[in-house]
């Protein structure tokens, strides 16, 4: 689904953050109750940091299928790792929410190739110009077949638009496309959101390097989505 509100501009109370979305920020990433617990590493991090925050956003878990039981958060300065985040939701949450995407939806005919960030539909006047920017789910073309969170990144016509995020399964005429800002609300809560979004602090005595992410789920099998974004100084 990706960020809407980033925590660079939202909370800069550590100093001047480090903005740089190709190294600090991690979008659509699988996850799964098979291979737990899943790794999500981001990498080679210039400059250096020792303090700041991590936001961990996951969607499509906690149905019955997949139920998650833990998140750490650990940072590596190419020496020594220091934990600087671990949680376990409650039991209770497990089972009352599932995701759909929220919003408007589009056109359920909806093409885009494996690899590729043109989105298409037989649907004329679908898209407009003033999509542009706005968030898009794109069911089916995301990792393993689930659904595709992203941003419209240019406009072409009115039924092709490019994505700001290419697709890992081809959808062929089948993809439901639904403008979206939301989580969805099809659990048993009602209106209640169907994620999670957990913001881990830190300051640490080092010069950190690297940050992991270990999501670990349960269940039967189950794919959810975890998107990682790290704001720090040093």
């Amino acid at each position: 689904m990706a960020f809407l509100n980033r925590l660079w501009a939202i909370l800069p109370s550590f100093g001047s953050p480090i903005q740089n979305d190709s190294l600090f920020l991690k979008n659509n990433n699988a996850i799964s109750t098979t291979g737990s617990p899943n790794a999500i590493t981001l990498g080679s991090l210039t400059p250096t940091f020792s303090k700041g925050f991590v936001r961990v956003k996951i969607y499509n878990d906690e149905v019955a299928a997949g139920t998650i039981t833990g998140i750490g958060v650990i940072l590596y300065d190419g020496t020594q790792y220091v934990s600087v985040g671990s949680l376990a939701p409650i039991a209770a949450y497990g089972g009352l929410l599932s995701i759909i995407a929220g919003g408007t939806q589009l056109v359920t005919n909806g093409s885009i190739t494996s690899g590729l960030a043109v989105l298409t539909t037989a649907t004329a006047s679908t898209f407009t110009p003033s999509m542009v920017g706005l968030p898009i789910a794109v069911t089916g073309a995301g990792a393993g077949g689930i659904t595709l969170y992203t941003t419209v990144l240019s406009y072409q016509s009115g039924v092709q638009v490019t994505l700001s995020t290419n697709a890992s399964t081809t959808v062929s005429g089948t993809g439901t496309v639904t403008l979206t800002g939301q989580y969805g609300n099809v659990g048993v809560l009602g209106t209640s959101v169907a994620g999670d979004d957990y913001l881990f602090p830190f300051e640490v005595d080092m010069s950190a390097t690297q940050v992991s992410v270990y999501i670990t789920m349960t269940g039967a099998t189950s794919v959810a989505v975890a998107d990682i974004e790290v704001s720090a100084t040093s």
